[in-house]
C-alpha cells in the first residue's frame, strides 16, 4: 500500500453500513466501503466488505486482523 500512496492521490473512503461487535477484550467490525481518487494519473474506484478484529490491552483497543474483499 505504501508504494500505491506514493503515485495516488485525492484519494477518499467511505464506511457503510458498520457492526460492531463486543465481547469482553474482543470486538469486530464489519462494514461495506467505498473509495475513488488518482492513481497514475488516472481515476479509480472501487468498493467491498471488510473486517477488523481489536483486542484490549493495557485499557487499550488495539486492530490485530484486517481483512478486505473488493466486490464487483
Amino acid at each position: 500500500i505504501q508504494e500505491w500512496m506514493k503515485t495516488s492521490s485525492g484519494v477518499h473512503t467511505e464506511m457503510e453500513e458498520p457492526i460492531v461487535t463486543v465481547r469482553k477484550d474482543v470486538a469486530w467490525i464489519v462494514y461495506y466501503w467505498k473509495d475513488h481518487g488518482m492513481s497514475d494519473g488516472a481515476p479509480f474506484s472501487s468498493r467491498g466488505k471488510s473486517t477488523r478484529i481489536f483486542v484490549r490491552e493495557n485499557g487499550k483497543w488495539l486492530c490485530i486482523h484486517g481483512h478486505y474483499t473488493l466486490l464487483p
